[in-house]
């Protein structure tokens, strides 16, 4: 993020590393075809937070100098929950039957931002789901 004030900028750099275990419930819908299945998913998931940091990069330049400062950026809560939807077709292919799905995900949590900085995780995903039969 640049802020410029005309005599001096702001130059600001934020990174946020999260790792989860999601845990998502949900009820599916599915449509029966001759050749394929198209399905609907929709429901609730709670993500719990396993590591979770921030750190926020910021320099100030005013007539030629630089001042540049680090520390945390954000101070995250450990849990995550909100609602999730997707939508998805499976396709038998010799043996094997295949699918992809495309899901979206929603958070309500509070994050428990600092700063007066609102943070929203809401995320997209595109999975591909090869399986086989067993007689």
């Amino acid at each position: 993020m640049i802020v410029d004030e005309g005599f001096r900028q702001h130059y600001h750099n934020t990174y946020i590393d999260l790792s989860s275990l999601l845990i998502p419930v949900s009820l599916r819908y599915s449509f029966f075809r001759r050749k394929s299945t198209i399905f609907f998913n929709a429901g609730g998931y709670f993500s719990r937070y396993l590591h979770t940091s921030t750190r926020r990069e910021s320099e100030m330049v005013y007539q030629n100098i630089v001042q540049k400062s680090e520390g945390e950026a954000l101070a995250l809560s450990d849990n995550e929950h909100g609602f999730w939807g997707g939508v998805g077709v499976y396709r038998p292919i010799w043996k094997l039957t295949g699918g992809v799905t495309l899901r979206y995900f929603h958070s309500i949590s509070n994050m428990h931002p600092t700063n007066d900085i609102s943070v929203d995780i809401n995320s997209v995903s595109l999975a591909l789901i090869p399986f086989r039969k067993f007689d």
